[in-house]
């Protein structure tokens, strides 16, 4: 009996690195460090120690492959989970060890968001990548492909801004023929909804935005598109270039 309970007490918490000290670096800390031995460093900082898992948080850019990897070699983490929105295929080109694990929630409450949202893993590691957040009471679910998790990522945002869109050329026609935009988008959706939920027909109910005068901002939504080559992307960008 006392023989099991220093077994227990004599076992290590994994060692967990978090690599991107912005707003995701901090909330995954935040989260962490309840279960996990946790450290926390900028991009450009260093720890000079070894750990179990890596999870990167910084954003995409052109030496994003060859950063993570630098820091793969540097740190000996046999498993490393990639947060950031990625392109498609990022993830595969780090090695079997990546996960790829899109963030959901609302800037700055990132912690919030991620404890409540299912986060999603894919890849080859993806159960063991999930382990370590379900251990923390965090619904999960896991893909075999990274590539799935980052498609749906950028798909998501690419979604939410279509529908930001659609609000602002609604308004626009609604100013153009003098009718009450309230009346036309608001009102009208919110019953539409309340009809169809209430056949039992919740699948096909609708976003119902606040307009909002100009461009789309944030941190997500037109960043993403340029990671993702298609006209649901361009379109999407070259409309926001025109509002004011």
């Amino acid at each position: 009996m006392n023989k099991k309970k220093d077994r227990v007490i004599k076992r290590r918490k994994s060692r967990h690195l978090v690599i991107g000290a912005g707003e995701v670096g901090r909330a995954l800390f935040e989260i962490l460090k309840k279960n996990f031995d946790v450290s926390l460093r900028d991009k450009e900082g260093e720890t000079g120690e070894h750990y179990d898992v890596l999870h990167i948080a910084y954003p995409p850019f052109s030496g994003f492959v060859k950063a993570t990897k630098k820091y793969m070699r540097e740190y000996g983490a046999p498993l490393v989970i990639v947060h950031s929105t990625v392109p498609v295929g990022t993830t595969k080109r780090l090695g079997a060890s990546a996960v790829h694990s899109p963030i959901r929630g609302v800037h700055p409450h990132l912690t919030k968001g991620i404890r409540t949202f299912v986060k999603y893993f894919g890849g080859p590691k993806a159960v063991s990548a999930a382990r370590y957040f379900s251990k923390l009471g965090i619904p999960v679910k896991t893909f075999k492909d990274a590539e799935t998790t980052e498609l749906l990522k950028i798909l998501d945002t690419t979604y939410y801004g279509w529908n930001i869109m659609f609000a602002k050329e609604a308004k626009t026609l609604c100013e153009k023929f003098g009718v009450d935009f309230d009346d036309v988008y608001t009102v009208s959706n919110r019953d539409y909804n309340d009809g169809y939920a209430k056949l039992g027909m919740e699948h096909v109910t609708r976003p119902v935005l606040k307009y909002v005068r100009g461009k789309i901002g944030g941190h997500c939504v037109i960043p993403n598109t340029k990671l993702l080559k298609s006209w649901m992307t361009d379109t999407l960008k070259k409309r926001n270039e025109q509002y004011q």
